[in-house]
């Protein structure tokens, strides 16, 4: 009975947590430059009413000579669901939030379905307020689609080396789930693509030859897939394929991916959404009731993914782990598959000088991240180490309240002055001020591509009219944002927030300490 009641609460109480953080969260989304830009992207292809058939911009965002994804698929999902809102764009990222929770309920049945109970409950908790789940389901950004359908390609990849009766299905629509979150992000072709071409030829005898005809057709409506593409760009002489191409010749090694990101995913760490050492140190160190707690799950979460990584591998390459149970199939193909994984995406980034990027280029391995974990709970849940039976789902509960504790946070010090709202606020202020003069607007850093996204911003909020940026006037706005702030200064000043950038003689408009408008005249 007290274990059921355990159990229940690891389903319940992240239920409980996630429907909260949620309420919260999303109207404080942090919005971006990429946020507005892939917003107007979307509505000049709604207002053209043609399918589109490429995606974002591939780098550089704010410069018109990048090319962008092949394929359309994301503006394809944007334009889809801002259509059946009736063009509301408030309704639009909800209706995306419950498709994300549509595909991790879909990912937890099929997990109570092949795992049982049990392991569901751990996952539940482990799951629903994850940092990274949290922050790609409250807004629409193209590798958000990325990280959900990593969950649909795990079950069809499971089911598929579970060489069972729906192993024919899956192997199908394998592909074709990749296809479109490459159409996401091109950094799927650098990953998990070349990772199944590998895992595929080292299988080859004992699976690949088997489904070698439903995996050929999967490829080959995954070439389907980017038709329009194709189509595309032999009427426009190629020019976008011409484009990336000629972008990456002579482009020298910047770096590899953050491929140790897969430890972290698991865990409450989340510091790459609020920035880098001195918002780290703010983050835990400005009045933070909650600085033992949340240290103490971050220390245990970490030593948790590790070790079940270094469980996971050891027991992928140990003589007995031979089991003929589906279930420990599929978790040792899985492995194998996470360990190709690895050195593969280093060495195709590598060979491809590819921009090495931020953690979202990995978000196509997030489900995968979580195998070395299921892998290590299916062994606790079989009484190997009885004593962390009851423990198991007791600290994942734990987990999912520091995770919401991390959350909040978050959303508190670093996104809700950057919202939706907030940024319209902050024109708003300066188009009042201003009284309908010309202005010219001023920043910390980055000033190109925040007079960029205001400009974009000013077209989503219908105040482009009223908008009258110039960059030759001599009214001028400087807008203080503590992010570039923390950026660029020292962490005994940040601590104590002295030593501000604004200039001399600016009279502060509207705002607070993290986001500000200050008035000066230029020379």
């Amino acid at each position: 009975m007290k274990k059921n009641i355990i159990l229940y609460s690891a389903f319940i109480i992240p239920i409980i947590l996630t429907i909260i953080i949620h309420i919260y969260g999303f109207p404080r989304a942090k919005a971006d430059f990429d946020q507005f830009k892939q917003y107007d992207d979307m509505v000049t292809l709604y207002n053209m009413n043609s399918i589109p058939v490429l995606g974002t911009k591939m780098w550089n965002a704010d410069a018109d000579y990048t090319p962008r994804m092949p394929g359309g698929f994301y503006y394809i999902l944007y334009t889809f669901i801002y259509r059946i809102t009736n063009d509301n764009f408030f309704i639009s990222r909800i209706v995306f939030m419950f498709l994300c929770f549509v595909v991790l309920f879909v990912f937890l049945l099929w997990l109570y379905k092949r795992f049982g109970k049990y392991i569901t409950a751990v996952f539940t908790a482990l799951l629903l307020c994850n940092a990274y789940l949290f922050f790609a389901s409250i807004d629409i950004y193209n590798p958000n689609p990325m990280i959900y359908l990593s969950f649909i390609l795990l079950i069809l990849f499971c089911e598929y080396v579970s060489d069972g009766k729906y192993s024919y299905v899956s192997a199908l629509f394998m592909f074709p789930i990749i296809a479109l979150m490459a159409q996401c992000h091109f950094a799927v072709f650098f990953s998990i693509v070349p990772s199944l071409i590998v895992y595929h030829i080292i299988r080859f005898k004992t699976l690949t030859k088997k489904y070698i005809v439903p995996l050929l057709i999967s490829v080959f409506i995954s070439f389907l897939l980017y038709l329009p593409y194709l189509i595309s760009e032999i009427n426009n002489g190629f020019s976008n394929t011409l484009s990336m191409l000629s972008f990456r010749e002579g482009g020298k090694l910047v770096g590899l991916p953050q491929i140790y990101c897969m430890l972290i995913y698991p865990t409450t760490e989340m510091s790459i959404f609020y920035g880098r050492t001195n918002a780290i140190l703010y983050f835990w160190f400005k009045d933070n009731p909650f600085l033992v707690f949340m240290a103490l799950m971050l220390l245990l979460t970490a030593a948790f993914s590790i070790t079940a990584f270094v469980f996971s591998a050891k027991k992928v390459f140990t003589k007995n782990n031979q089991s003929l149970d589906v279930r420990d199939i599929m978790l040792r193909e899985s492995m194998i598959l996470y360990l190709i994984y690895i050195p593969t995406t280093l060495l195709v980034f590598f060979i491809a000088k590819s921009k090495p990027g931020t953690f979202h280029y990995i978000y196509n391995a997030f489900a995968l991240s979580f195998v070395p974990i299921l892998i290590l709970t299916k062994y606790i849940e079989e009484g190997r180490f009885m004593k962390l039976k009851t423990f198991l789902p007791i600290f994942a509960i734990f987990v999912s309240i520091a995770l919401s504790l991390h959350i909040f946070r978050t959303i508190n010090l670093y996104t809700k002055q950057y919202s939706y709202d907030n940024h319209k606020a902050l024109m708003q202020s300066i188009i009042n001020d201003s009284n309908g003069e010309d202005f010219d607007l001023n920043t910390i850093r980055t000033i190109s591509t925040i007079k960029e996204m205001y400009k974009f911003a000013s077209i989503m909020y219908g105040i482009s009219d009223e908008w009258n940026m110039n960059e030759e006037a001599k009214l001028t706005y400087f807008i203080f944002n503590r992010d570039m702030y923390f950026f660029t200064g020292k962490w005994t000043d940040v601590k104590e927030g002295k030593n501000k950038p604004i200039p001399e003689d600016a009279v502060k408009i509207w705002g607070d300490d993290v986001l500000a408008v200050y008035r000066y005249m230029k020379d």
